[in-house]
């Protein structure tokens, strides 16, 4: 399936190898992130100059800018945002993997355009391992070294390996960089007990997560020792955890939740990080806290900066894992949305997700962050609610143009921009939207 891809990949390569110089520019979660790490590393590999960057967001700020660079490549972002990219006087790739909003602008790479699921099968990440893959010349290899980094970007958007996802995955086993096992889907790397495990988890998150006395107790339950190692468990072991995780999950947690709870899991075997989910853990709180430095090291394979990245994602996770227990408190319901106005824009796209797959999973949940000069919106559904309708990209995008904003996204995770002042109406907006496409379906 990731072959559907070549012709458009072609193109950017063509443009990519035209300029001696290459300006980088991602998304600050990881998927947008591992997408430039896969790039910068088949750049780098072709001897192309080139800088990268972290970004939150794509607007006219940004556009300005990147005026006057030789070429610009976006990761994650500018399949919607073609109205602002119009403005920028430079040569334009685009990888991205979100549904396409007008006329693209410059050389589009997107899965949509050949037919692959965006939301489900193919993201960012890995359509810059179509990328790179083309990038090579046989005389550094042919790339797929980088399918475990790619297949980390996929994780962090909840995708698994189907579809072209698939494809990197056989990649990668075939070229020896990724490695499956069964196991407990949670970030643990090589040598994390159980108790560290659950003390900074919220992936899954639970009624004891980052309470060592609850965690303690809980594993006494189950026969487990806190200190036990979760990658050496045994299968009677794993068994009585996912069985006793799914027995305090099942009440609330929606149905891709459980069925995702145990299955293959993967070691990224170049990577600095083996453990993919812890991998991508550190990623995204590197990303959300602006340590874009950090985090590009950590995808361009420098094991200097591993022990430091584990600090910032145990002081990220705390600091989340202190946000969703306000939002049990706190968080205000509408007729059909659910929102909580956060405290820290760091993390109201995971404060979202959590809350749409943990805490209340009755209606899409939206986060809520004023800052000065905007107010950000992250909102989350489920693939239930898709199901039934719900594209929360179309009700983002058309409330926030309404009031001057800008948003848009996947029909099951969006976000979105407004002015200061207009979170009241854009609410009421998005909560009619919502309503109206939910009722279409039975």
């Amino acid at each position: 399936m990731l072959e559907r891809l070549e012709p458009l990949v072609r193109r950017a390569v063509e443009a990519v190898r035209g300029h001696s110089h290459v300006r980088v520019v991602a998304h600050h979660d990881a998927d947008g992130i591992t997408g430039a790490g896969v790039v910068c590393h088949a750049l780098s590999r072709a001897s192309i100059p080139f800088q990268a960057s972290i970004v939150s967001r794509l607007d006219g700020a940004l556009v300005e800018e990147l005026q006057g660079e030789e070429l610009v490549l976006f990761c994650d972002m500018g399949s919607a945002q073609s109205g602002v990219l119009s403005g920028l006087r430079t040569d334009l790739v685009v990888l991205d993997h979100h549904p396409i909003v007008g006329e693209p602008v410059g050389v589009l790479v997107n899965p949509w355009r050949v037919g692959i699921d965006g939301t489900y099968d193919l993201s960012t990440s890995g359509v810059a391992y179509a990328f790179a893959r083309q990038m090579a010349d046989g005389k550094r290899g042919d790339n797929t070294d980088l399918a475990g980094l790619a297949l980390a970007g996929a994780i962090c958007d909840k995708q698994w390996a189907q579809g072209a996802n698939a494809d990197i995955l056989r990649e990668g086993v075939r070229s020896g960089s990724i490695t499956t096992r069964t196991g407990l889907r949670i970030a643990a790397d090589r040598g994390t007990t159980l108790e560290e495990a659950f003390l900074y988890s919220v992936e899954p998150y639970l009624d004891f997560s980052g309470d060592p006395a609850a965690i303690r107790g809980f594993l006494g339950s189950i026969g487990l020792r806190p200190e036990m190692e979760l990658r050496g468990l045994d299968r009677e072991s794993l068994r009585r955890l996912s069985s006793a995780l799914h027995l305090k999950l099942l009440p609330h947690a929606p149905r891709e939740v459980l069925d995702g709870l145990v299955g293959d899991v993967y070691d990224l075997n170049r990577e600095a990080v083996v453990d993919a989910m812890t991998f991508t853990g550190l990623v995204n709180a590197a990303g959300y806290t602006g340590r874009s430095g950090l985090v590009l090291s950590l995808c361009l394979r420098d094991a200097s900066v591993v022990e430091e990245s584990h600090r910032l994602y145990r002081d990220y996770q705390r600091t989340l894992m202190g946000h969703l227990r306000e939002v049990a408190r706190g968080s205000r319901t509408l007729e059909h949305i659910r929102y909580y106005v956060s405290g820290s824009p760091n993390v109201s796209g995971a404060i979202s997700t959590t809350v749409m797959r943990y805490l209340f999973t009755d209606r899409p949940f939206l986060a809520v962050h004023p800052l000065p000069d905007m107010v950000k919106i992250s909102a989350r559904g489920t693939r239930e609610m898709v199901a039934r309708g719900l594209d929360l990209s179309a009700a983002l995008r058309e409330s926030s143009q309404a009031l001057g904003g800008m948003g848009g996204g996947h029909n099951i995770a969006s976000g979105a921009g407004i002015p200061p002042g207009s979170e009241e109406e854009f609410l009421r907006r998005v909560d009619q939207m919502v309503g109206e496409q939910l009722s279409k379906k039975p």
